[in-house]
C-alpha cells in the first residue's frame, strides 16, 4: 500500500506510471514488448521459420524444396506467372522528389541507370524478387560498378531462399550480422546494406514471410495423388482382366499350359487352347470424369490459395456472369495494388535512397520508383466527360485540369506558359489597309530566288531577321519575326542538346569495345550486337523539342486570331482529342528522327567494329573511324566555320520543328475552320530571303479551306521550308485562285 508521501500526481503526465514518468523519451521511443511467446520459446530452435512445410520436413532446405517441386505443376505455374506478370506488366517510371531542376535531373539519372546502364533487364530482376510468392521471402544482392566516378547499379542477384537464415533479437530486429547464408562449406554473414529482403505477406516480425504455396500444398498434394491414381486406372483400362475357365478334370500340366496362354495373350495375335476351355475378357468401366472433376476442384483450390480470380479461366470454369467476373477482377486489382505498393516502398527505401546518397549526397526528398496504373479501363470515357464539361464551362479550363485530362489520355503534362498580356490588337490605321478586292500580292515577289535546294550555307546561318518582301494586307496580323525566332532558336537549342547526347553515345560505344575486349578477343559476333546507349534520352529530347514547337505554333495561331478579331472568344469543340492525335503524331516523328541514329548510324559503326576485328586493326584506328562516323552529326561548326551548322542533324531537325510548329497552328485553326471563322488560307513565302522556285510561285496564292489542294500541299512542303499558311477570316474580302499544280516535294 502506497503512502501519501510517495504517491504521484497525474495531472501533468497522465500517461506516466511509476518511475517511467521520469524518462518519457524511453517510454515512447523504445520497444518494450518482445516477439516470442513465453509459452514455447524455451523449446523453440532458433532461427525459426514458422512455415508449415519447413516445420514438417526440416529447416535445412527440404521444406522449401517442396515448393520447388510444386512449381512444376501446370496450375501452380500458370497462376504464379499470371500474378507476377500482372504486377510488373504495366511498366514503371522514376518520379522526381520535387519540381526543381536538380531533383528532376537526379530522377532522370536514376531512370537512365535502371533502363540503360543496368546489365540485363531491370524488369526481370523485379520478377525474380517476386519469387517471394513461391518461398515466402527473397534475398537480392545489390552489385554496383564505378563508371566515370559514379556508382552505378550493375545488376541485382536474387539468391536461393533455401540457403538463408534470419537471426533476430528478442524484440524482432535483425542483428547487425543477422542475415546468414549457407554455402557449400560454411555459414557466411551478408551485410544488410548489401541486400534487399522482400518478405511476402509478412506477419509481425516474421522475415520468412508466408508463401502462397503453403495454402495450396494440400490441394497440390491431393491433385498429384489423384493424377497417379488416374494413370493407374488408364493402364487398367488398356489391359482388361482375362479369365479362362478350364474343365474340372484338367490335369496339372494342362492347367499350367492354360495359365501360360493367359500370361502371354497380350503379346499374341492368336492362341490355341482345348475345346473344353473358355476365355472371357472383363473390361473395366471408365471413371475418367470423376478423376477430371477432382482435378478441376484441386486446380480451383490452388488458384484460390494464390489469390487468382476464378473467372480468369485457370480453375476449369467454363463460363459465368460477366458482372461476377468484373467484381473478381476489381478485387484482384486491390490485392495487386497492395503488393505493388510494397514493392515501390522496397525499391525506394532499399535501393534508390542508397544509390542517390552515394552519388549526390543526402537529399531532402528522393526520387520515387512508381508502377504505372494497372487498369486503363474507361480512360476514353472519362476523357470525353471532362472534355464535354470543359466545352460547357462546367470544369475550370486551367492548367491543372488540362494536365489531369492529359493523364487520363496517357499524354505528358503541359508546362505552365507565360501569358502575353500585351495589347496585340491592330490599330485603326492598319485595319483601314484592308481592301475590298484581292491585293496584288504577286507584284511584291522577289525574283532573285535560288535553286530548288536553296543555298545550304545560308539556310544554316542564324542571321538577322529580314523579310523577303513587303507584307500584304492579310499578313499584317501575323508576327513573322516571332515565328522566325521561335524556329531558329528551337533548332539551335535542339541540335546542341542532341549533339551532347551523341557525344556521350559515341564515348560509351568506344568504352564498350574496350571493356568487352572485342578487338583483343577477335569476337566478331559480339561486335555485331553492340548497342547504343542513351537512345532513349535522344528520343525524349526529340519529342521535347517537337512538343515545344507544337505549343509555340499553337500560341502563334492564337495570337494571330486575337490580333485579327480583337478578342479571344474562340469557338470550342473537342480540341483535346484533336490535340492528343497531333501529339501522337509528334511521338511518331520523334521515333523517325531517332531511327536515323538507332538504325542507320548504329549499323554503320557496328560494321566499322566488325571490319576492325576482321582486319586485326588496333583500338585507336577503330576508335578514330567511329569518331568519323559520328563527326557529321556532332560537328559544332560547319566546314566553313559557320555557327549552328549542326551537320547532318540540321536539315531533319529544322524541317521537323517547322512541321510540328505548323501542326500546332493547324490544331488551333481547325475549330475556326469548322465554325466558318476561317474561310481560306494564303500561302506566304515571305520569311526566307532565299527560297525555292515552287514556293516563290505559290507565294500569295489563296485557296479556300474546302479546296482539295490542302490534302496535297502542307507546310513545310520541302526540306528547310519556312513558308506559312496565313488564315483569312470571314470578314476579310478575298478572291480565291485556281489550283496551279504545285504541291509537296516530300
Amino acid at each position: 500500500m502506497k503512502t501519501k508521501s510517495n504517491s504521484r500526481k497525474r495531472t501533468s503526465k497522465p500517461f506516466a506510471q511509476g518511475d517511467i514518468a521520469l524518462n518519457p523519451e524511453v517510454y515512447f521511443t523504445d520497444t518494450l514488448s518482445v516477439m516470442k511467446s513465453s509459452l514455447y520459446q524455451k523449446s523453440q530452435l532458433l532461427p525459426y521459420n514458422p512455415d508449415d512445410l519447413v516445420q514438417k520436413f526440416g529447416a535445412s532446405g527440404q521444406g522449401l524444396d517442396k515448393y520447388e517441386k510444386m512449381l512444376r505443376d501446370d496450375a501452380v505455374k500458370a497462376a504464379l506467372i499470371t500474378k507476377k506478370s500482372a504486377i510488373i506488366a504495366s511498366g514503371w517510371s522514376i518520379q522526381a522528389g520535387e519540381e526543381t531542376p536538380e531533383a528532376i535531373d537526379i530522377a532522370k539519372w536514376v531512370e537512365i541507370n535502371f533502363r540503360d546502364k543496368f546489365e540485363g533487364s531491370f524488369d526481370a530482376s523485379l520478377y525474380e524478387i517476386l519469387d517471394a510468392f513461391d518461398y515466402g521471402f527473397t534475398v537480392t544482392e545489390k552489385v554496383y560498378e564505378i563508371i566515370d566516378g559514379s556508382m552505378i547499379l550493375k545488376f541485382l542477384k536474387t539468391r536461393p531462399s533455401q540457403s538463408f537464415e534470419f537471426h533476430q533479437d528478442d524484440k524482432g530486429y535483425l542483428l547487425p550480422d543477422g542475415v546468414k547464408q549457407w554455402t557449400r562449406n560454411s555459414l557466411i554473414s551478408i551485410p544488410t546494406e548489401k541486400i534487399i529482403i522482400y518478405s511476402y505477406d509478412k506477419k509481425r516480425d516474421n522475415y520468412y514471410g508466408n508463401s502462397d504455396l503453403s495454402a495450396a500444398y494440400r490441394a497440390w498434394f491431393s491433385k498429384d495423388f489423384t493424377i497417379k491414381m488416374m494413370n493407374i486406372a488408364i493402364e487398367r483400362m488398356g489391359n482388361p482382366l482375362i479369365v479362362m475357365k478350364y474343365p474340372k478334370n484338367a490335369s496339372p500340366e494342362e492347367r499350367t499350359d492354360m495359365q501360360s496362354i493367359i500370361n502371354n495373350i497380350s503379346a499374341k495375335t492368336s492362341v490355341l487352347f482345348p475345346q473344353e476351355a473358355d476365355i472371357e475378357i472383363i473390361q473395366a468401366q471408365s471413371n475418367m470424369d470423376l478423376f477430371q472433376k477432382a482435378i478441376d476442384i484441386y486446380n480451383l483450390s490452388i488458384m484460390k490459395a494464390i489469390l487468382l480470380p476464378e473467372k480468369m479461366g485457370f480453375g476449369g470454369d467454363t463460363g459465368g456472369s460477366y458482372a461476377l467476373g468484373k467484381v473478381q477482377q476489381d478485387t484482384y486489382l486491390w490485392i495487386l495494388t497492395k503488393i505493388r505498393n510494397e514493392i515501390e516502398i522496397l525499391i525506394n527505401e532499399c535501393l534508390i535512397r542508397q544509390l542517390v546518397d552515394y552519388n549526390f549526397g543526402e537529399q531532402e526528398k528522393y526520387p520515387k520508383f512508381v508502377f504505372k496504373p494497372l487498369s486503363e479501363e474507361n480512360k476514353d470515357e472519362k476523357a470525353k466527360i471532362v472534355i464535354d464539361a470543359l466545352a460547357r464551362g462546367g470544369v475550370l479550363n486551367d492548367l491543372e485540369t488540362e494536365n489531369y485530362l492529359r493523364g487520363l489520355l496517357g499524354l505528358p503534362e503541359k508546362e505552365e506558359e507565360e501569358e502575353n498580356d500585351e495589347d496585340t490588337s491592330i490599330s485603326d490605321n492598319e485595319q483601314s489597309k484592308k481592301q475590298k478586292s484581292k491585293p496584288n500580292n504577286k507584284s511584291t515577289k522577289d525574283n532573285d530566288g535560288g535553286d530548288e535546294d536553296g543555298d545550304e550555307k545560308n539556310m544554316q546561318l542564324k542571321r538577322e531577321f529580314k523579310l523577303r518582301r513587303k507584307l500584304n494586307d492579310y499578313e499584317y496580323k501575323v508576327d513573322f519575326e516571332k515565328i522566325n525566332k521561335d524556329l531558329e532558336d528551337n533548332t539551335a537549342e535542339s541540335i546542341e542538346s542532341l549533339q551532347d547526347i551523341l557525344v556521350k553515345m559515341r564515348d560509351d560505344y568506344t568504352n564498350q569495345i574496350l571493356r568487352k575486349k572485342i578487338l583483343e578477343n577477335k569476337d566478331i559476333s559480339l561486335a555485331k550486337t553492340l548497342e547504343f546507349k542513351y537512345i532513349r534520352d535522344y528520343a525524349l529530347e526529340c519529342e521535347a523539342f517537337l512538343r515545344k514547337a507544337f505549343n509555340q505554333g499553337r500560341g502563334t495561331a492564337k495570337d494571330t486570331y486575337k490580333k485579327a478579331k480583337k478578342t479571344f472568344a474562340k469557338p470550342t469543340t473537342n480540341i483535346g482529342l484533336v490535340k492528343s492525335k497531333a501529339l501522337m503524331y509528334i511521338k511518331e516523328k520523334a521515333k523517325l528522327l531517332t531511327g536515323e541514329i538507332s538504325d542507320k548510324l548504329q549499323n554503320k559503326v557496328r560494321a566499322i567494329v566488325a571490319d576492325g576485328v576482321l582486319n586485326g586493326d588496333p583500338i585507336n584506328i577503330v576508335a578514330e573511324r567511329v569518331d568519323e562516323a559520328f563527326a557529321k552529326y556532332v560537328a559544332k561548326t560547319g566546314s566553313e566555320g559557320y555557327d549552328y551548322d549542326g551537320g547532318s542533324l540540321y536539315t531533319p531537325v529544322n524541317t521537323e520543328i517547322a512541321r510540328a510548329y505548323s501542326a500546332g497552328m493547324s490544331e488551333f485553326n481547325r475549330d475556326l475552320e469548322a465554325s466558318g471563322e476561317i474561310v481560306a488560307y494564303e500561302w506566304s513565302s515571305v520569311i526566307d530571303m532565299i527560297t525555292t522556285e515552287g514556293c516563290r510561285e505559290l507565294d500569295g496564292i489563296i485557296y479556300e479551306v474546302t479546296n482539295d489542294v490542302w490534302n496535297k500541299l502542307h507546310q513545310p512542303r520541302h526540306w528547310n521550308c519556312r513558308s506559312l499558311m496565313v488564315p483569312i477570316f470571314r470578314d476579310e474580302e478575298y478572291i480565291a485562285d485556281a489550283d496551279i499544280g504545285i504541291y509537296d516535294e516530300f
